[in-house]
This record gives C-alpha cells, structure tokens and sequence, in this order.
C-alpha cells in the first residue's frame, strides 16, 4: 500500500475532508453559540440541523452517484463547495452565516458515500483492501488530533474562529479539488 500513489491520494483527500467533520462538527456549538449569543438549549437544537441537512445530502449525492455512475464531480464538488460556503458564512450576518454554515456542514458529508464507494471499488478485497482502508484512515486521524488544538489555539489567539475556519475552508477546497483529480484515476466502471 504504501507504494501506491492512488492510496496515498484517497488518503490525502480523506485527511482533507476530515478538516471539516472534525474542524467544523467539535465547535459548531461554540460558532453557533457566538454567532447568535442563544441558550445552550436554543444552541444544542440549533446545533442539530447542519447535520440533519447532512444527512440528506449524504443520501442524495450518494444515491445519484450510483445512479449516474458519475463519481468524479459528486466527490470533489461536494467539498469544494463546503469549503466556500464555510470561507463565506465568516462574511456575513447571523442567519445567513448559519445557513452557510448548515450548507458547509451538508456538502462536507456528501462527499463520505462517494468517497467510500471509490475507495472500496479501487480497493477491491483482501488483505490489500483492508491495510488501505487502514491507511487511509490513519491519515485522516491526523485531523483529529491535530485540529482541536489547533482550533482552540486560534480562538484563544485572536478571539474568534476565522482563521481557524480559513485553513479548513481552504484544506475543504483543495480537498475537492484533489477529488475531482482522483475520481478520474481512481474509479473505473467496468
């Protein structure tokens, strides 16, 4: 596995998009909390429709995917527009910085059934499959431990998120980008 470029590029492109379920998921209670100054239970509620609306666009990218058999651009342009919708919702006013952020939140997760549905199809079976999936995801926890501190240490710095939520709006982007690049190489229909 570690000879081969495509697995180190599915694993790059997983790193990247765990920015956003772990940059975005651990402190959209704080962002919500700041943006609205609400309650924490006005805020716990608040802090549920991202990934209610997550949900259904994980369903829908990933059904029509299937359905097309176009892999390509449903798994980079999900994630590139998480991370435009993010870099934005830091732009503008409460409501629509929320929307931005629930769109950000959505698009991010779109991309998760694609993405499996490529890596496994690459993949195929055995032993090679599961120390890819392995690798994979080993790489992408390099988010988690990293990206809490990280984010804490920015918020702590200078007050506000921004700069936080810059390097994962940009590490979202370029993780679409990677996306549509490796969902040419790295699916094949048969």
């Amino acid at each position: 596995i570690f000879y081969d470029y495509k697995i180190w590029l599915l694993g790059l492109f997983w790193l990247l998009q765990a920015f956003g379920t772990i940059g975005i998921t651990l402190f959209v209670p704080q962002v919500l909390k700041d943006i609205s100054g609400a309650s924490n239970l006005k805020v716990s509620f608040l802090s549920a429709l991202p990934f209610l609306l997550a949900c259904v666009f994980m369903y829908f990218n990933g059904r029509n995917s299937d359905k097309t058999g176009e892999r390509r651009y449903h798994l980079g342009v999900p994630l590139l527009l998480s991370g435009i919708f993010l870099i934005a919702g830091m732009y503008t006013g409460n409501v629509l910085s929320f929307s931005l952020l629930a769109l950000s939140v959505g698009f991010n997760w779109a991309a998760t059934p694609v993405f499996w549905a490529v890596t496994t199809r690459y993949l195929r079976t055995g032993t090679s499959a599961a120390s890819g999936i392995a690798f994979i995801n080993a790489l992408a926890n390099i988010a988690g431990a990293l990206l809490p501190f990280l984010i804490g240490y920015t918020k702590d710095t200078t007050g506000n998120y921004d700069w936080a939520f810059w390097i994962i709006g940009v590490a979202l982007a370029a993780g679409g980008i990677l996306g549509v690049a490796i969902g040419k190489y790295a699916y094949h229909q048969s």
